[in-house]
């Protein structure tokens, strides 16, 4: 139910193209961008109605998240980094032990926090892409 009108929602489109379970979404700009359980991230262009596949993923994608030019995306342990000009792989983060579940940039788009079934938060810098800190979780992270 959308707050500002009282009205029930109403699906409009549907982008079908996903073998396994979409595990996470984010847009931007003219683009979604989809992760899923079946090792792939898609991207839809939904003003050219054209879309890319990334492929190179060992296992299920969790999170997807974008920032300016890049693209970040998370299988298991480790953080890739994508130049969205090209769809280039430029760095892959690794600082968790686990698998990475949730990624997320501060409104000012100067940082990423990744969380992960290690019971772990890091921060790290989107401009040098260096990992800043991790924080122990005192608790479970469930995705």
């Amino acid at each position: 139910m959308s707050h500002s009108t009282g009205k029930l929602l109403e699906c409009t489109h549907t982008l079908k193209g996903h073998l396994g379970a979409v595990s996470a979404v984010a847009v931007a700009s003219e683009r979604i961008y989809s992760a899923s359980q079946d090792s792939t991230v898609k991207i839809w262009d939904v003003e050219q109605r054209e879309v890319t596949t990334i492929t190179a993923f060992s296992g299920f994608v969790r999170a997807v998240v974008v920032a300016g030019n890049l693209l970040f995306t998370a299988c298991e342990a480790a953080i890739k980094v994508w130049d969205l000009n090209g769809t280039q792989l430029i760095k892959t983060l690794t600082k968790h032990t686990k698998d990475v579940v949730v990624l997320v940039t501060n409104p000012p788009e100067t940082l990423l926090f990744s969380s992960s079934s290690d019971n772990t938060v890091c921060v790290w810098d989107l401009k040098t892409l260096a990992h800043l800190h991790t924080y122990l979780a005192p608790f479970t992270i469930l995705s």
